[in-house]
């Protein structure tokens, strides 16, 4: 989720308290939108740390821990009138929770078992960004605008309803995949997504073989549109590329890759690897460009897309091509 869901639903949850104070209020959105802390490897390391690192050890149970009881020290010692340390310390701790559970919810992935599970968890449920669910808590809000009296009474109604929206998600998102896997049973990989918008519209993407098959989907009535296909490549360039350090930060993120390989003028090759999941008919929101000569040595690598900010922390030159060899 982005930092205005995270922060919003914070608030949601801490006017549930019995007393809202801003102590309260404060800690527990502070804890909503602590664990996007990494945000500063992008400011330090650059785009490329950044992919990998985001949402990885600062959503973990232990950073989580960690936060709480910072937060919770923190809002004790800059509010005369709190509830107390281990008071403001639950709170901030049901606000990183509700962090971690809503990008649980999208398909980014988030490593929220780390190190049990060294992998990112991705429910598939939701857009990264819900605009029905920012809908739902700006709903109470508003409302509480003029019926102060039942604010606690409306923020109780909007988490619920919240987290009736969001089973009633992963019920459709198991819906639309059950419906992909009858039409492909050969499939070794059958993936549901949701659409930026509305709770009907989807995308299925499956791999069946060397074949991708991608389309849209709703759910009411149950429906995959006709696929739009193509094939895995293999080219000697493809496995060359995948060294490059800007491909080595987006395969350690991607879940359903795809490599393509073009030549170039100069008789090198081009290769994009691009993560199925946001492929749009040969566009994607993300992805990866490697370029190499003719003997497959690396010369450029580059992110594309995916808020990849221009300049040099998305792209790198090798300005001397015979110092990076490839092995």
């Amino acid at each position: 989720m982005d930092p205005i869901s995270h922060a919003v639903v914070g608030a949601a949850i801490a006017a549930l308290a019995p007393e809202a104070t801003p102590a309260v209020m404060i800690a527990t959105i502070a804890g909503a939108v602590a664990p996007d802390a990494d945000f500063v490897v992008r400011l330090f390391k650059g785009h490329g740390h950044y992919l990998r690192h985001h949402r990885g050890v600062t959503h973990s149970p232990m950073a989580l821990a960690a936060f709480a009881l910072a937060i919770g020290g923190l809002a004790s010692l800059f509010f005369i009138r709190s509830p107390g340390f281990w008071r403001l310390a639950g709170w901030a701790a049901l606000g990183l929770l509700s962090h971690v559970l809503l990008d649980c919810t999208n398909n980014y992935g988030t490593m929220a078992l780390w190190p049990w599970v060294k992998r990112r968890i991705h429910w598939d449920w939701t857009f990264i960004v819900d605009v029905q669910l920012l809908g739902i808590i700006a709903a109470a809000a508003l409302a509480s605008l003029f019926w102060r009296s039942g604010r606690r009474e409306l923020f109780i109604a909007a988490v619920t309803a919240s987290l009736l929206y969001m089973l009633l998600r992963g019920w459709v998102h198991d819906r639309v995949q059950r419906a992909a896997r009858a039409r492909y049973p050969q499939a070794q990989l059958v993936y549901a997504q949701p659409g930026m918008l509305g709770l009907n519209a989807w995308r299925y993407t499956v791999h069946a073989g060397r074949h991708w098959f991608a389309g849209a989907a709703t759910a009411f009535p149950l429906r995959l549109s006709e696929p739009w296909t193509v094939d895995d490549v293999e080219h000697p360039a493809i496995d060359a590329a995948r060294v490059a350090p800007m491909a080595q930060h987006f395969l350690s993120w991607a879940q359903l890759v795809r490599a393509a390989c073009t030549s170039t003028a100069e008789g090198g090759y081009t290769v994009t690897f691009t993560d199925m999941r946001f492929d749009f008919q040969g566009f994607s929101l993300f992805g990866c460009t490697v370029t190499l000569d003719a003997n497959l040595r690396i010369t450029a690598d580059e992110l594309l897309g995916g808020g990849a900010p221009r300049g040099a922390d998305r792209r790198h030159v090798y300005r001397e091509i015979s110092a990076r060899p490839n092995r």
